[in-house]
């Protein structure tokens, strides 16, 4: 058996040893009710492949047929009103992919310019992030980026909590961090792509600053001031209040999940096997995940709070596609290929 060991750092360091000390359980209670389901809407389809999102409380469902015409679906989830557009499929080889950032700024515009270097030997990408005030362009950041130079690209965020405008730029040998301040960039944080035995393999600025170190053995989780190590090939899912780890065992089967608390760093065992690749979120505290029920694979909903779980088992089974809204709502929806029909539903958690 592995020894499982993990360690937390924050400004003085921590150690724990998960095995030698003493594991309590978390409090679990299932229940097949406490949430309503509703019918939203049927929605016609041809031959090809869809996507779907959520957005402003709007439904979204968009793909192309064979007949290379692009449709869009919209649907509000409050009044239930139905919209459907048809147009030309757009050339997907269109240079400048336009997006768009919003902020306290204003709106913070991102084009990408596909470009090959000197030698036509390297692909890459001029990035400018800039925003747009009638005909002047306020340009925040660019860069030149090839494939292959630099590990990592260079990546802006905005965090609506605190209200700030945060850089990613990757250099050659290291991430640099930094933050809006007044018309400049701050810088707040370095991290080397190298440190010890330890390699860069992830970072990010749209939920904190976060980074993913990776080792033969371990796997490193970079989480603002805190650091968790737990074993290389153990899952992990991260929440504001708290850290799932499913453990592996020495078959690569999964043996365990368990509940790091990110306040107290006490650790949880839930009795059960939560597969936290399978697990779709729909909040901070709130995901939902498939579980076997004899040969049956359904979904189940799962609510963490105040260090106690609350599962909700619903009758979709594994084969509808779901997405979820927020900590009370998850559409569940399914694809029928013979009357070429996705049958949409709302679920809605009651407590």
């Amino acid at each position: 058996m592995k020894r499982k060991t993990i360690i937390i750092i924050s400004s003085l360091i921590f150690i724990l040893t998960i095995t030698g000390c003493e594991e309590e359980t978390l409090e679990v209670r299932e229940t097949k009710r406490g949430y309503t389901i509703e019918e939203k809407g049927i929605f016609p389809w041809g031959d090809g492949g869809y996507t779907y999102c959520i957005k402003d409380d709007i439904f979204f469902l968009t793909g192309d047929d064979q007949n290379d015409h692009y449709y869009r679906y919209e649907m509000s989830l409050e009044t239930e009103e139905f919209r459907e557009r048809v147009t030309e499929i757009k050339d997907n080889q269109e240079n400048n992919v336009h997006q768009c950032i919003n902020s306290k700024y204003g709106c913070i515009y991102v084009d990408n310019e596909y470009i090959m270097n000197e030698n036509k030997e390297s692909i890459g990408e001029k990035i400018t992030y800039y925003i747009q005030e009638d005909k002047n362009k306020n340009i925040l950041y660019n860069e030149t980026y090839y494939y292959g130079e630099n590990m990592f690209r260079s990546n802006m965020s905005y965090s609506e909590e605190d209200e700030k405008l945060y850089l990613l730029e990757g250099k050659e040998t290291e991430v640099i961090f930094y933050e809006r301040v007044d018309d400049s960039w701050l810088e707040i944080k370095r991290l080397p792509y190298q440190q010890d035995q330890y390699q860069l393999e992830y970072c990010s600025i749209d939920n904190g600053l976060n980074a993913i170190y990776s080792s033969d053995e371990y796997t490193r989780l970079v989480l603002g001031e805190e650091e968790y190590v737990i074993e290389a090939d153990d899952l992990y899912w991260i929440s504001d209040d708290f850290i799932l780890v499913e453990t592996i065992n020495e078959r690569y089967l999964p043996e365990t999940t368990y509940l790091i608390d990110r306040t107290t760093q006490r650790k949880y065992d839930l009795n059960r096997i939560i597969k936290l690749d399978q697990i779709k979120p729909m909040s901070k505290t709130t995901f939902i995940y498939p579980e076997m029920v004899g040969y049956i694979s359904t979904y189940n909903i799962a609510v963490i709070s105040g260090m106690k779980m609350n599962i909700y088992e619903t009758p979709f089974e594994d084969t509808y596609k779901v997405i979820g809204i927020d900590e009370k709502r998850a559409l569940f929806f399914h694809y029928d290929s013979e009357e070429k029909m996705i049958t949409v539903y709302l679920l809605k958690l009651e407590e």
